[in-house]
């Protein structure tokens, strides 16, 4: 089957709905051609994923076998199937492989993960907790394959670290270490007190700090702002470099949060914020908007996040995504001086403090799924917490308000592609 032909092909499988008789008329010439021809894995994983959706699970784990023998790990493809599967919502797809796996196999233990995925899209955490509670329990045969591809150790990370409110409970019965032995304010200028107006705050590692504060601080929309850099594991260098931009930048007032910690890992990087937070909410008692420092506002989105938003303690872009730990996106967060907000912060940082030490191999994306936990956590327990989605409170989307800033490959938080829906509003936890 040339290109053309299978793109077709491709294209009518995640754009239609399609009945099984239309299915089995995609099925039986793709299957076909496997069997008496050089077809490439993108036409393998068509066949299994349209067999699985026909329930036609004996074949569809044949042709796993078949597949991996051409071409890789079956670990690696059933990920892959399952997550096409996903994104093009074919649930009942992902639920056959589920219930047509043997027990200890391997499609069983890959799609207990997207069974959870499943659970969560269907506003079921309580179900889809279940489900990765199965998932964690690694087969010791995979364990270095988890580490290591890169498909495969997205999808570990995404199950294994959001965790149910039980787990949460714990942490509060026994606290873990905070993760950093030092934290002041170094720079001031940030008058303390209280007031309406947000302050933006952006957090940087040594290397982002150099890398890509000036062009944050040269590309933020003009006009007078409060700014609070937290910069995590800095040098007099560094600081040299900071008071260059603060006095090149006199329309800002910039005060500067400095953390030490032992850990150099990109995780403790991107969850220093929330421990700074917990001492810049009570210093200035104003809103904050933490913004990751590879992003930068539009003027539109400067002028929306300005205004503080009543009866909100925290805000957030809702994905559209299903995978617990990119359901909330951290790139922009409106934290309310209240209360409420601040709790919620204390929670968040306690189960960020348990893993941030960890190698960002088994712990990148921490910061979000203690997001997703959390919020879960505080609607179960009935905290009080009053969240919506920014993309409710702004009415835009993430791509509308932010302007990417980063050019390489390793930015810890690059928005470009993140489809966010501007319609899609509250929580999603339902169940009583």
């Amino acid at each position: 089957m040339d290109l053309a032909d299978l793109s077709k092909v491709i294209d009518q499988f995640d754009s239609s709905t399609l009945t099984p008789e239309q299915l089995f008329g995609l099925a039986v010439p793709l299957v076909q051609r496997l069997n008496s021809g050089d077809e490439p894995k993108i036409a393998w994983c068509l066949a299994i994923a349209i067999l699985a959706e026909l329930n036609e699970i004996e074949m569809s784990f044949q042709l796993l076998s078949a597949a991996a023998g051409k071409f890789e790990h079956p670990a690696i493809l059933c990920c892959q199937i399952c997550d096409w599967l996903l994104r093009d919502r074919k649930y009942q797809a992902i639920a056959n492989i589920h219930g047509g796996a043997s027990a200890d196999s391997i499609p069983r233990f890959i799609s207990s993960y997207y069974m959870a995925c499943v659970s969560f899209a269907k506003d079921n955490p309580k179900e889809a907790f279940t489900y990765l509670e199965t998932f964690r329990q690694t087969p010791a045969a995979l364990r270095d394959l988890l580490l290591v591809h890169h498909d495969l150790n997205i999808m570990f990370r995404q199950g294994c670290l959001v965790r149910p409110p039980d787990h949460i409970d714990a942490l509060l019965a026994a606290p873990p270490a905070v993760p950093f032995s030092r934290m002041d304010f170094v720079r001031t200028a940030i008058p303390p007190g209280g007031g309406e107006r947000p302050i933006f705050m952006c957090s940087a590692d040594k290397k982002y700090l150099n890398a890509l504060l000036r062009r944050f601080l040269d590309e933020l929309p003009n006009g007078p702002a409060d700014i609070i850099l937290v910069a995590v594991n800095i040098d007099a260098d560094d600081m040299t470099l900071i008071d260059e931009l603060r006095s090149a930048h006199p329309q800002y007032r910039i005060d500067v949060v400095a953390i030490d910690s032992e850990h150099r890992n990109a995780t403790f990087y991107a969850c220093a914020r929330f421990y700074a937070l917990q001492a810049i909410l009570p210093r200035y008692r104003r809103p904050v908007v933490s913004l990751d420092i590879d992003c930068v506002l539009t003027i539109e989105g400067r002028h929306l996040l300005e205004q503080p938003f009543p009866d909100v303690d925290f805000a957030c872009y809702r994905s559209t995504r299903d995978e617990p730990a990119s359901y909330f996106q951290a790139g922009i967060m409106y934290w309310a001086a209240t209360p409420q907000a601040r709790e919620f912060l204390d929670l968040v940082c306690l189960f960020c403090a348990e893993r941030a030490a960890e190698n960002s191999r088994v712990t990148w994306m921490l910061d979000q799924a203690a997001l997703f936990s959390v919020l879960y956590y505080a609607h179960r327990r009935k905290r009080g917490l009053r969240f919506v989605p920014l993309n409710q409170l702004t009415g835009k989307t993430l791509p509308e308000m932010t302007i990417d800033t980063w050019d390489g490959p390793a930015s810890k938080g690059n928005l470009r592609g993140v489809s966010v829906s501007s319609t899609q509003a509250g929580l999603i936890f339902v169940e009583d």
